[in-house]
């Protein structure tokens, strides 16, 4: 019963999805707007044999963008210094 517990609540699983789009929707949004015509501009003029290589240099450059737009949470507490 415990793992079914959302079903006993009667929320459809949409329900579930639609909290998940909330979620992402701007994530999702970007995602699209910078891969899309990568993969566009790819596709098109970049020889097969380097187009992987396109590929992973973007996602570098994504990686360090959603780095830079979504920085890591400081903790709020020190974490204790481990003693012997």
């Amino acid at each position: 019963m415990g793992k079914f517990r959302w079903m006993s609540r009667r929320r459809p699983i949409f329900f579930l999805f639609g909290l998940l789009t909330l979620a992402f929707s701007s994530f999702i949004a970007s995602l699209q707007v910078f891969w899309i015509p990568v993969q566009l501009l790819n596709f098109k003029f970049v020889p097969v044999r380097h187009q992987l290589n396109v590929v992973l240099l973007t996602s570098i450059v994504w990686t360090a963008l959603l780095s830079m737009w979504y920085p890591p949470v400081e903790e709020l507490e020190e974490e204790a210094p481990i003693t012997m």
